[in-house]
């Protein structure tokens, strides 16, 4: 988030260290949900305990790879957010 939150229930929370860039690591866990689902319960929820959670691996690129990818993903955002908006004028 943009912002401080606070949660009421039990949630797995994923806040980066300084050196990860947001945008590196909101794409890596977009695409690491198998991974994450693989270790939740067989529960209905399908709730992944801390434990669980700490145990999933995913990619780590250098800190370098991460800002340029977070640079294209912004620009790539943009270039969609400027076509929704030339398509609904």
């Amino acid at each position: 988030t943009n912002r401080t939150v606070a949660f009421n229930q039990q949630i797995n929370a994923i806040a980066p260290f300084d050196n990860v860039d947001s945008c590196f690591l909101y794409v890596l866990i977009l695409l690491s949900k198998p991974l994450i689902q693989q270790a939740s319960t067989a529960s209905m929820k399908g709730m992944v305990s801390k434990g669980n959670f700490e145990q999933v691996l995913v990619l780590k690129a250098e800190a370098h790879e991460q800002v340029a990818f977070g640079r294209a993903f912004k620009k790539i955002l943009a270039l969609i957010d400027r076509n929704e908006k030339a398509m609904s004028a």
